[in-house]
This record gives structure tokens, C-alpha cells and sequence, in this order.
């Protein structure tokens, strides 16, 4: 079951960009992480975004969720720039899923779903019977079912991981920024995650999801886009995308093959 994701989200709405990133660039030192990037992401979609490492996927993620920094460039939310959102309004509509989630304090795994639930906590953060409900609904969602007074602590690092996604289903948000969500999963819990952000996106979530795997690519998103050197290489429907692109982007030879019951797929090729 999945926690609901009420009927404001952007689409019902009639707004169809969800999030727009203008020109974003990153600079530190004399080191350009990120060139003028520029993409939008529609509500009912998901945008997969892949490329090397040290490409700036994870930067770009911090950018425009607004806790990374950027040396120039705009963000907006529904035609609205992020500068001139408030905190508590932009975490009712933006969820992020980083990269690393280790808990070093020994929180119970319900007291941290509940974080997702602050934007629209009570007088002196209070949560209701509705917030604990939608807290386990998010922990069921990502097989964590029972855990939740499991210690942060003594957690793996898939279950971690599968808490941190709970945490933001939790935020019930309109736009999901995933850095690398599968990273720490089995095969069972990355396939359960994908059905789970399917689901989300026939909900009218707008999607971000960064990446390394292809064929996960391929398969579970609507559009990808390429990142090479911090700059966007090419944007790409997932069926169109093609294995000159796959070369150009990761530096290898690559073939595609269609299995039944799977669809394309694809394979870096050894010279």
C-alpha cells in the first residue's frame, strides 16, 4: 500500500512542469562540477539522470532540491523560484532520497519517518494520529513493516536506505529527488522500490531519479538525461536512447537486445 499522495499534486491542478533548472552551475576551487545545466521535469513522469561518476548527478540533486550550493542559475518550482519559497511550503511539496543514509543516533525507525511528517506538524511539532498513520503506511510501502521501534542504529545498510525512502513518502511530495535510491538494495527491494515510484508517478509525482544502472534506466523511466563533465551531454525518451549516446557518455562500446517480458536491455561491450 501506498501512502497517499493527495489529489493538489500539480498535474490535477492543470500544471504540467513541475520543476524547472535554469543555467545551474557549480564552481568550487577552480573546479566546475556542474556547466550551465538546464531540464525540466513534468508531473507524471520519471526523469532518470545518468552519466560517470563524478559527473555531478549528486551535486545537481543538492542544487535544485536547495541544500547544495550553486554558483549561479534559478530553480523553480511550479513557475515559482525557490528562493521565494518558504522552507516548511517547499518540504510539503520537495522530498530528496541522498545517496548516503547512515544514522549515528539511535532514533527509533518511526521517530525518523516522522521527520518526513514536520512540514505539517502542529504547535511545538506535534504529530497526530494521521502523521503515525501515514508514517507506517510509508515503512509498509518499503517492507519495513514491524520495524518501528528498531533502533536507527542497528540498522543495514539496505534497511537504512529503505528508511530514508519511507522518511520521504512520508512528506507525501508532489516532486521526488532520488540520488542513487537502489544502491544499498537486493534485487528483490530494487524492484520493489521501482514498482513503488511507478505507482507514484501514475499519482502525478514528478520523479528524479539518479542512476548508474541502464537497463534500469531504460525500463522504469519516461526520459533520461546524460551527464558528462557537469555538462548535459543529451536528453533522451528511454526508447529512443540509443547506443551512440551510451558510448559517448561512459567512454565503452555498448549493444542493445530485446528480451520478451523484459524489453530492451543493454551491455557495455569489451573491446
Amino acid at each position: 500500500m501506498l501512502p497517499p499522495v493527495e489529489g493538489k499534486v500539480g498535474v490535477m491542478r492543470g500544471i504540467s512542469v513541475a520543476l524547472e533548472a535554469n543555467n545551474i552551475s557549480v564552481i568550487m576551487g577552480d573546479k566546475v562540477i556542474l556547466d550551465s545545466v538546464t531540464f525540466h521535469l513534468q508531473y507524471g513522469e520519471v526523469l532518470g539522470l545518468l552519466g560517470p561518476n563524478g559527473s555531478g548527478k549528486s551535486t545537481l540533486i543538492g542544487a535544485v532540491a536547495g541544500v547544495g550550493r550553486m554558483t549561479s542559475g534559478e530553480v523553480f518550482f511550479e513557475g515559482k523560484n525557490i528562493k521565494e519559497i518558504a522552507k516548511r511550503d517547499l518540504a510539503r511539496k520537495v522530498a530528496v532520497v541522498p545517496q548516503q543514509n547512515y544514522f549515528y543516533m539511535p532514533f527509533r525507525v518511526i521517530e525518523i519517518v516522522l521527520m518526513g511528517r514536520y512540514p505539517y506538524a502542529g504547535r511545538f511539532n506535534s504529530f497526530g494520529a494521521q502523521d503515525y498513520e501515514i508514517a507506517r503506511n510509508s515503512l509498509k510501502a518499503v517492507d519495513l513493516e514491524g520495524f518501528e521501534d528498531r533502533l536507527a542504529t542497528e540498522l543495514s545498510g539496505g534497511e537504512a536506505q529503505r528508511v530514508a525512502i519511507a522518511r520521504a513518502l512520508a512528506q507525501e511530495p508532489h516532486i521526488l529527488l532520488m540520488d542513487e535510491p537502489t544502491s544499498a538494495l537486493d534485487p528483490k527491494h530494487a524492484l520493489s522500490m521501482f514498482k513503488l515510484v511507478e505507482g507514484l508517478r501514475k499519482k502525478g509525482c514528478a520523479i528524479l531519479i539518479a542512476m548508474h544502472d541502464v537497463n534500469s534506466a531504460l525500463r522504469w523511466s519516461d526520459r533520461v538525461m546524460f551527464l558528462k563533465e557537469g555538462k548535459v551531454v543529451c536528453t533522451k525518451k528511454s526508447r529512443d536512447l540509443d547506443t551512440t549516446s551510451l558510448e559517448t557518455v561512459f567512454g565503452v562500446k555498448w549493444t542493445k537486445h530485446f528480451i520478451p517480458d523484459v524489453g530492451e536491455i543493454a551491455f557495455p561491450v569489451a573491446d
